[in-house]
């Protein structure tokens, strides 16, 4: 299938409008974080069961597109990780990219080269740790400082802490 073009869209259509980015940027970017860690873990869950090593070649890239994005967002700062639209920087970003991306990467942690292993400690250190020195709050489109539901941070500040072993995380988790 090839991403939907701004041709799709009507003058009809009212899409979700963000400055600068055109309703094609929008729609094929806006999970893309979400959707490459779910990609991720079905890769691995398919190895798992098939033993195919193109399982976790595509594991790797989905991890190493993973990479790219957080490193997008570390021309905002380091752990936030962005929404792309376009393929380019925005402020936007939610939790539920955060939740998938983070799950996927401890999946992947058993079948990562050591390097590998190292990057996605510091990742998911510094991924938590960005909502967490906000206490959970932060802009969402026309939103200013926004609660995020906390109940999403259960199991973020859980494997916070055992990629990091700060126990910082472990003790925000039982507050």
């Amino acid at each position: 299938e090839k991403p939907i073009a701004d041709s799709f869209f009507t003058s009809q259509d009212k899409p979700f409008i963000i400055p600068d980015f055109s309703p094609a940027e929008i729609a094929n970017y806006e999970n893309c974080g979400m959707t490459t860690g779910s990609y991720l873990q079905s890769q691995l869950y398919r190895y798992e069961v098939e033993k195919n090593k193109e399982s976790l070649q595509k594991a790797q890239r989905c991890f190493n597109a993973l990479k790219y994005i957080y490193n997008i967002g570390m021309q905002f700062e380091e752990g936030f990780f962005p929404k792309i639209y376009g393929n380019r920087f925005t402020k936007q970003t939610s939790t539920d990219q955060v939740l998938y991306a983070v799950m996927s990467m401890d999946k992947y942690y058993k079948y990562a080269e050591q390097k590998e292993q190292a990057e996605i400690d510091r990742m998911i250190t510094f991924m938590v740790n960005f909502w967490l020195k906000r206490d959970y709050k932060y802009d969402y489109y026309t939103m200013k400082n926004m609660q995020w539901p906390i109940g999403r941070f259960v199991s973020l500040l859980l494997l916070a802490y055992k990629h990091s072993g700060n126990s910082n995380f472990k003790d925000e988790y039982n507050r």
